[in-house]
C-alpha cells in the first residue's frame, strides 16, 4: 500500500520579509537605546570640540553666521584653527532650535548616524549574502564598542561613516534600479563635507564598489546614466579640488600629514651621513623610502591585534582603554569572515575586504596612527566580517555531531558576557575615569558665575584644562550677535577667543580687584579669599575661584 505524500507547507516570501524586518527593528531599538540612554551624561560632559560645534550651530541658528561672523561656512568652520568639514555643524542646527545649547542637541545627530548605519549594515548583509547575515552583523553593529562609543560623542567622523555606508547600499539597490547610482554618488560626495578622511575614503571606495558590483558590462549598458553620476561626483569634489591651497581645506592636511614630520628627514640625513652617502645610502636611506616604510608601519598598526581587540585607542576620548574596538571573540569570527570570502569566491564579497583595506588608508598618512575616529569608516565592514564568520561558526557546531551543543553554548555564553561587562564599565566606571578628559567641571563653573556672581565686573580665567572661553559661550549669556563683532578685534589663539565679555582667558595672576578662576593651587593671589571650588566626581578639586580683594 502506497503512503500518501503530504504537501510540505511553503513559507511564504511576504512571511520572511515580515520575519526579517521585525528583527531588524528590534536590534535598531536596542541600538537606539545604547546610543540614546543618557546621552547628555556619558560621556559625562562636553570636550571642547563638542561646545565649539554646538556653539557655532546655534551661532547660525540664531544668525546665518558661524561665532566668527563667517556666513553659512560651505567647506569648513574655523573651530579651533583645524578647520572642520561644515556638515555635521548643520545636521547639529535644528537641534539646537529645538533642545537649546545642550550636550544632547551636540551628540544626538552623531547617535541618529549611528543607528542608522545599524540598518546600512542590515541592508548590505541580506543583499550580497542573506536576510540572516544581516541581521547577525546590524546585531554585531549596534552592541559594537567602537560604534557605541563614537556614536554617544559629537564627532563628524560618525556622520561620515554613516553616508559611506548608505553609498556602498544605494550601489548594491543599483544592480536592480540602476537610479541607485546616482544616490549613491551624492551620498559619498556628501560624506566628504562630513569628516577629512571622508576626502579619501569615499572617491576609492565609491569607484571600487561600483567597479566590483555592476561591471564593465553593465556600466556599458547604461554609460549615460554612469556618466551623470560621474558628473555628480565632480560637483561634489569641485569646491575642495579648486580650494586646495586655501587654509580652508590645507590648514588641518598640514597639520596631521606624515610628510610634515621633519623627524624622517632628520633620520634619512644621519643614518646616510653614518654610511658616508654611499650609493646603497642614498637609496635605502632615502627620505621617501623611509616615508613608505612609516606609512606601510602605520597602515598595518590599524589592523593589529592590541588595537582592535585588546587595548584599543590610547586617547581615552575615543575608548575606554579597557576594551578594544571590537570584541575579544571577534578576533575569531572576523578572520573565520575573511576565510568564508575567499572561499565562496563571489566578486561582490570583495567589496568588504576592499572597505576594509581603504578605511586604513588615510590614517597611514597622518601623524597619529592607530586612531580610532581616523579608521571608522571601517567599522560597518568589520562587523559584517564578523557577522559572516560568526555564523559561520555557529552552523559548523550545529552540523558537526562530534561538536557538542555545550561548545554552542559557550560561544553564546561569552557573546553574552563580553557584552555585559563592556555595557557595566562603559556607563558605571568609565564616565569617572575619563571625566578630566571629557573637561568635566565647565558647566559647573560658568553655571555658578552666571548666577552668583553677575555683579563683577572682571574674572580672569587660567587655561590650564584647555581652552575655557568656548564653554563661557556654550554655557554663558554672552550675546552671540556681541561675540561676532567683537572676533576682528579681540586676541585669539588658534581661533580661540582669549575674552568673552567680562572673562578674560590666560595663564596668569592678576594683581587687580576681582575674581581668578584657577586650577593650580599656586596660582592663589596674595590676599585672596576662595568663593567656591568645582570637585570631579572622584572628589578631586578641578577649579578653585578666589576673590582679591
Amino acid at each position: 500500500m502506497k503512503r500518501l505524500r503530504t504537501k510540505q507547507p511553503v513559507v511564504s516570501e511576504q512571511r520572511i520579509d515580515r520575519k526579517y524586518w521585525f528583527i531588524l527593528l528590534c536590534i535598531i531599538v536596542l541600538a537606539a537605546g545604547l546610543r540614546l540612554f543618557r546621552l547628555g551624561n556619558v560621556p559625562l560632559s562636553l570636550y571642547w570640540e563638542e561646545a565649539a560645534i554646538g556653539y557655532d550651530a546655534y551661532s547660525i541658528a540664531q544668525t546665518g553666521k558661524d561665532y566668527h561672523g563667517n556666513p553659512y561656512p560651505l567647506l569648513a568652520f574655523p573651530s579651533f584653527g583645524d578647520y572642520k568639514p561644515s556638515l555635521y555643524f548643520y545636521t547639529v542646527v535644528p537641534f539646537t532650535w529645538l533642545l537649546g545649547r545642550s550636550e544632547v542637541a551636540v551628540r544626538l545627530p552623531s547617535a541618529l548616524a549611528g543607528i542608522m548605519t545599524v540598518f546600512a549594515v542590515a541592508e548590505i548583509g541580506r543583499l550580497l549574502w542573506r536576510g540572516k547575515y544581516g541581521l547577525i552583523a546590524a546585531l554585531l553593529l549596534a552592541i559594537q564598542p567602537w560604534s557605541i562609543q563614537v556614536s554617544r560623542v559629537g564627532f563628524e567622523t560618525n556622520l561620515a561613516t554613516m553616508l559611506l555606508s548608505f553609498g556602498v547600499l544605494c550601489v548594491l539597490y543599483s544592480k536592480t534600479k540602476m537610479r541607485w547610482l546616482l544616490v549613491s554618488t551624492a551620498l559619498f560626495g556628501l560624506s566628504m563635507y562630513a569628516y577629512h578622511s571622508a576626502r579619501i575614503v569615499a572617491p576609492l571606495l565609491g569607484l571600487v564598489t561600483v567597479l566590483v558590483v555592476l561591471g564593465p558590462q553593465t556600466i556599458r549598458k547604461n554609460i549615460l546614466l554612469c556618466v551623470s553620476s560621474l558628473f555628480i561626483g565632480l560637483l561634489f569634489l569641485a569646491p575642495i579640488l579648486v580650494n586646495l591651497k586655501n587654509p580652508v581645506i590645507s590648514m588641518r592636511a598640514a597639520e596631521t600629514s606624515i610628510f610634515s614630520d621633519p623627524s624622517v628627514v632628520e633620520e634619512s640625513n644621519v643614518l646616510r651621513e653614518q654610511q658616508s652617502f654611499s650609493p646603497i645610502s642614498r637609496v635605502l636611506y632615502h627620505r621617501y623610502t623611509l616615508f613608505g616604510q612609516k606609512i606601510l608601519k602605520q597602515y598595518l598598526d590599524n589592523f593589529s591585534f592590541s588595537f582592535l581587540f585588546v587595548d584599543g585607542d590610547e586617547n581615552i576620548r575615543h575608548g575606554t582603554q579597557e576594551f578594544g574596538l571590537l570584541y575579544h571573540w571577534e578576533a575569531v569570527t572576523v578572520l573565520v569572515g575573511v576565510y568564508s570570502l575567499i572561499k565562496k569566491k563571489k566578486k561582490e564579497f570583495w567589496v568588504i575586504v576592499a572597505w576594509t583595506m581603504i578605511a586604513g588608508i588615510p590614517v597611514a598618512l597622518t601623524t597619529l596612527s592607530p586612531h580610532t575616529l581616523r579608521f571608522l569608516s571601517a567599522a560597518p565592514a568589520f562587523a559584517l566580517l564578523s557577522g559572516l564568520g560568526l555564523i559561520e561558526i555557529v552552523e559548523y557546531i550545529r552540523g558537526n555531531k562530534i561538536v557538542s551543543n555545550l561548545t554552542l553554548l559557550g560561544v553564546i555564553l561569552s557573546f553574552t558576557f563580553s557584552f555585559a561587562a563592556y555595557l557595566h564599565y562603559y556607563f558605571r566606571h568609565y564616565p569617572i575615569a575619563s571625566s578630566v578628559d571629557w573637561q568635566y567641571g565647565y558647566k559647573q563653573l560658568v553655571t555658578t558665575l552666571e548666577t552668583d556672581y553677575k555683579n563683577r565686573d572682571r574674572i580672569y580665567v587660567t587655561r590650564e584644562q584647555g581652552r575655557p572661553s568656548i564653554y563661557f559661550l556654550f554655557y554663558g549669556s554672552e550675546d552671540v550677535n556681541a561675540v561676532q563683532d567683537q572676533d576682528k578685534t579681540i586676541a585669539k589663539d588658534q581661533q580661540e577667543l582669549l575674552r568673552v565679555g567680562r572673562y578674560m582667558f590666560g595663564d596668569f595672576i592678576p594683581t587687580e580687584k576681582g575674581l581668578l578662576v584657577a586650577s593650580s593651587p599656586a596660582k592663589k593671589p596674595d590676599a585672596a579669599v576662595e568663593r567656591f571650588s568645582v570637585s570631579l566626581p572622584d572628589g578631586k578639586q578641578i577649579w578653585s575661584v578666589w576673590e582679591r580683594l
